[in-house]
């Protein structure tokens, strides 16, 4: 049961209260958003969530198939997510998450979307949430950007690769074409340089 668990101690964060873990992170046990693992057990120190296996962060799967699909998936339901979680409040405070980005998201091999680092949740005054919202969104868009040119540049990469071997076999084929036909019964590419040797012009 033990390898199916992932334990964090938390950090402070940046909100109104900065070591307040514990009601945040029991609004998001609460409230089962699909965006959070499941939250077994917590406090203000450490808590313990399902561990997601076989999962990568979104930098690294965009990197590897630059998925337009779940690129919209994530900044759709992630803006869905965070206008859901400030609508829960403590002493007029909202809560959000801070420090969105694209090692903090993570896709599994279903491609479902979860955030990690759970103690970014924190509790902020309603002029900041939706600065908070453009910032996020912001941040993980030039990610995702970035990770689809990374994409991209690999690809072109191995495609000039591709024909730079595909040329140098022609030229290989050509040359070995012409030398046989100024020298006939020659069967290899020792016996060409050896005849090339022998007959190759004399320096001027």
């Amino acid at each position: 049961m033990t390898d199916d668990l992932f334990y964090k101690t938390m950090r402070g964060n940046f909100s109104q209260s900065p070591h307040d873990h514990e009601d945040a992170l029991r609004v998001l046990s609460e409230k089962n958003y699909s965006f959070v693992p499941e939250i077994y057990h917590f406090d203000n120190e450490q808590y313990c969530c399902r561990k997601i296996e076989e999962a990568v962060s979104l930098k690294q799967y965009l990197e590897e198939t630059a998925d337009f699909d779940i690129a919209n998936k994530v900044i759709q339901e992630l803006t869905i997510f965070f206008l859901e979680v400030s609508k829960n409040t403590k002493d007029e405070l909202h809560l959000i998450p801070d420090d969105i980005h694209d090692e903090n998201l993570i896709v599994d091999k279903k491609k479902n979307i979860y955030l990690i680092d759970l103690d970014m949740f924190g509790w902020w005054p309603k002029n900041l949430v939706y600065q908070k919202l453009g910032t996020s969104i912001s941040k993980v868009s030039h990610s995702i950007n970035y990770s689809m040119l990374y994409y991209e540049r690999r690809q072109l990469g191995n495609r000039v690769e591709e024909l730079s071997k595909q040329l140098n076999e022609q030229n290989k084929a050509m040359f070995e074409a012409g030398v046989r036909h100024g020298f006939w019964n020659i069967d290899s590419i020792s016996e060409i340089k050896e005849k090339y040797e022998v007959y190759k012009p004399s320096a001027m």
